[in-house]
């Protein structure tokens, strides 16, 4: 009795073993490990709470394949759509984004959504999830139509060779294209599995940008190199193509490899970097985190110290190429900053918008696009009364500024003179394609 009770504790014990150890991936077959799914060489991750898109790549993940089955007179109204409606009440506070068994946690402010599933990545860009997600931040049908009004007209700008040119004193076409493209992109045309009327478009863009790559992954300048990684990037991701993520892959190596020492970048290769240069480079690579491309963990580090260079008051400001504030640098700074980790409703983060004066702003014809833009993002992000506050009046500044014709016109700004109307335009539109470009998560449960 006393060995077969000793061979029958071998046994339980050799099980247990066994249990223990099918937790462990073997090559080409799916391993379920608590809440962990790995397919090998078909990779797709399943964890109970996905670190941050910028989270330090670890081996088993870094080969991922993304799993994504002004003019003053307010208009009464915007080709057929109802008056403009104001946010009269306050927008939710509750941090929570609840999708179905599924929950994404944004920043305070971002107010709760249910929805019966979560959506492929990029997903949120099209669709009902897409007009909750309006509706949720304070934009509101008008915006929404100008958003398809001033696509229009872009598509109207594509050249027969499926570039954009801007009509400013820079006409770089890596540039343009980009920028062209990336409307296209954040209102979630081309992506795979769906037809829309400007799929045509978005493939058209995607070529040109192929073909205007580098061998060593380049496309120029540093300005333009980044605009034009952020759309192959997020293409990879909405179209899935094999092609495409190679391609974004390339121009991520290059950033990489184009840091500054100090943690910048600035116009030319391993120059002393500014402030807005990096903060082109921080949204590629943060674009290349949710596409799950390779980045360098410590490229992310030497950002933010670069950050600190230049940062005043502990990051509640942020200077040019010293820590010396202006609006634009700071906008730029908390921006790149939340993208770096920075954890929404962070006192560093409240007290920078803040000082952004986004009450007080002008909303005349004469605003400034670059502004606009990372203030916008700054406060969606970051979530709070601020957002509640600046809502509304970019929403209606911008609905106000559309030309008839469906653009904007060229700002008095940088951009404006550099990028003239398209490179305005498309600043403008991005900025109301905010609440649902990139959803303002930090956390994917069931993903």
């Amino acid at each position: 009795m006393a060995t077969l009770g000793a061979g029958l504790l071998v046994v339980v014990l050799l099980a247990a073993v066994w249990l223990l150890g099918s937790s462990v991936a073997t090559p080409g077959g799916p391993v379920v490990a608590g809440n962990v799914v790995v397919v090998m060489d078909d990779v797709k991750l399943k964890e109970d709470l996905l670190p941050d898109p910028m989270h330090e790549p670890k081996e088993k993940d870094a080969h991922l394949i993304p799993d994504i089955g002004l003019d003053p007179a307010l208009p009464q109204k915007v080709e057929g759509v109802d008056p403009i409606d104001r946010v009269d009440a306050p927008i939710a506070t509750a941090p929570k984004i609840d999708v179905g068994a599924k929950e994404l946690v944004g920043g305070e402010g971002m107010g709760s959504l249910t929805l019966p599933s979560m959506p492929p990545r990029f997903g949120w860009r099209y669709g009902a999830t897409r007009a909750q997600l309006v509706r949720q931040a304070g934009f509101n049908d008008a915006s929404e139509a100008v958003v398809e009004k001033g696509l229009a007209w872009l598509v109207k700008q594509q050249k027969p060779d499926g570039t954009w040119v801007m009509d400013g004193s820079n006409t770089d076409r890596a540039a343009g294209t980009a920028l062209g493209l990336l409307p296209l992109l954040g209102a979630g045309h081309g992506a795979k599995g769906t037809t829309t009327k400007y799929s045509i478009n978005v493939r058209r863009g995607t070529s040109a940008l192929e073909r205007l790559q580098k061998p060593n992954g380049s496309f120029g300048a540093m300005y333009e190199h980044a605009l034009a990684t952020i759309a192959l990037c997020e293409a990879s991701v909405l179209m899935q193509e094999p092609q495409l993520r190679s391609a974004a892959q390339r121009a991520i190596d290059y950033i990489i490899t184009a840091q500054h020492d100090a943690g910048g970048w600035r116009y030319a290769p391993k120059q002393a970097g500014d402030t807005s240069v990096t903060g082109w480079q921080v949204q590629a690579l943060y674009a290349a985190k949710i596409a799950n491309l390779r980045v360098d963990i410590n490229a992310l580090k030497r950002a933010e110290r670069f950050l600190d260079s230049v940062a005043v008051d502990g990051g509640r400001g942020y200077g040019y190429i010293d820590p010396k504030a202006m609006p634009a640098c700071s906008a730029s700074g908390l921006f790149s900053r939340l993208l770096l980790g920075w954890r929404p409703g962070r006192i560093e983060l409240d007290e920078g918008i803040k000082r952004l004066a986004l009450d007080k702003y002008s909303t005349t014809p004469t605003f400034d696009s670059y502004f606009c833009y990372f203030a916008t993002n700054a406060a969606y992000h970051n979530g709070g009364p601020h957002w509640q506050r600046w809502a509304p009046r970019v929403r209606d500044m911008l609905v106000r500024s559309q030309e008839p014709v469906g653009s904007w016109k060229r700002d008095d700004a940088h951009v404006g003179g550099s990028g003239g109307r398209l490179a305005t335009t498309s600043l403008a539109l991005l900025t109301l394609e905010t609440p649902y470009r990139y959803v303002p998560v930090k956390r994917i449960v069931g993903e």
